[in-house]
Protein backbone atom coordinates (compact mmCIF):
# COMPACT_ATOMS: atom_id res chain seq x y z
CA UNK A 1 0.00 0.00 0.00
CA UNK A 2 1.65 3.42 -0.96
CA UNK A 3 1.77 5.98 1.35
CA UNK A 4 -1.06 8.10 -0.05
CA UNK A 5 -3.53 5.08 0.51
CA UNK A 6 -2.39 4.44 4.02
CA UNK A 7 -2.86 8.27 5.27
CA UNK A 8 -6.27 7.88 3.28
CA UNK A 9 -7.08 4.93 5.13
CA UNK A 10 -6.22 5.97 8.40
CA UNK A 11 -7.80 9.64 8.29
CA UNK A 12 -11.16 8.12 7.08
CA UNK A 13 -10.76 5.65 10.09
CA UNK A 14 -10.30 8.41 12.65
CA UNK A 15 -13.09 10.01 10.92
CA UNK A 16 -11.02 13.01 10.15
CA UNK A 17 -11.15 15.26 7.05
CA UNK A 18 -8.80 16.69 5.06
CA UNK A 19 -8.79 19.97 6.19
CA UNK A 20 -8.79 19.07 9.82
CA UNK A 21 -5.95 16.64 9.08
CA UNK A 22 -3.71 19.34 7.43
CA UNK A 23 -4.60 21.66 10.03
CA UNK A 24 -3.58 19.42 12.55
CA UNK A 25 0.47 19.23 11.12
CA UNK A 26 0.61 22.72 10.26
CA UNK A 27 -0.75 23.60 7.30
CA UNK A 28 -2.09 27.12 5.89
CA UNK A 29 -5.96 27.08 6.28
CA UNK A 30 -6.07 28.24 3.10
CA UNK A 31 -4.71 25.43 0.82
CA UNK A 32 -4.73 22.49 3.59
CA UNK A 33 -7.35 20.35 2.08
CA UNK A 34 -6.08 20.27 -1.31
CA UNK A 35 -2.55 19.67 -0.45
CA UNK A 36 -3.89 16.54 1.67
CA UNK A 37 -5.83 15.50 -1.68
CA UNK A 38 -2.37 15.43 -3.61
CA UNK A 39 -0.58 13.01 -1.19
CA UNK A 40 -3.51 10.83 -0.66
CA UNK A 41 -3.66 10.57 -4.61
CA UNK A 42 0.42 10.48 -5.30
CA UNK A 43 0.85 13.40 -7.08
CA UNK A 44 3.02 14.94 -4.17
CA UNK A 45 5.36 12.64 -1.96
CA UNK A 46 5.75 13.89 1.81
CA UNK A 47 9.30 14.12 3.39
CA UNK A 48 10.17 12.11 5.97
CA UNK A 49 9.46 15.36 8.78
CA UNK A 50 5.74 15.53 7.49
CA UNK A 51 5.17 12.04 7.77
CA UNK A 52 5.95 11.46 11.31
CA UNK A 53 3.65 14.65 11.70
CA UNK A 54 1.03 12.61 9.60
CA UNK A 55 1.77 9.38 11.99
CA UNK A 56 1.12 11.10 15.11
CA UNK A 57 -1.55 13.49 14.08
CA UNK A 58 -3.35 9.99 13.35
CA UNK A 59 -1.72 8.21 16.15
CA UNK A 60 -0.43 5.42 14.27
CA UNK A 61 2.94 5.91 16.16
CA UNK A 62 3.90 3.04 18.44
Amino acid sequence: MAIGERIHFFRLMREMTQKYLGIAVGFPKRSTDVRLAQYETGTRKPKAELTSALAQALDVVS
